[in-house]
């Protein structure tokens, strides 16, 4: 019984160092994940907010471009998030 401990401890101590670096290197990747998803998020809540600001100024029939500008240069000051403006988007939507 001794001996077949003693090979566990043995494969274990092999083992060991690996698992660490793995555990480690998992633990790097969702960090980087979750600081994604975080930053989705904030990007998420500014449009919503600039979308609720527009939508605001819009109801009032003497609303101009510069309005709906504001409501974007506001939500990027506030949030820190640059956000595409919705009428001069720069990909391609086929």
């Amino acid at each position: 019984m001794i001996d077949s401990r003693s090979k566990f401890e043995k494969v274990f101590l092999a083992l060991a160092p690996v698992l660490l670096v793995l555990a480690g290197v998992l633990l790097i990747v969702s960090l980087l994940k979750l600081d994604r998803t975080q930053y989705t998020v904030k990007e998420t809540a500014a449009y919503t907010r600039v979308s609720n600001c527009i939508v605001a100024k819009v109801s009032n029939p003497d609303t101009t471009v510069i309005d709906v500008e504001q409501c974007y240069t506001q939500v990027e000051k506030d949030s820190g998030v640059p956000l595409e403006r919705f009428d001069k988007q720069t990909h391609n939507e086929e």
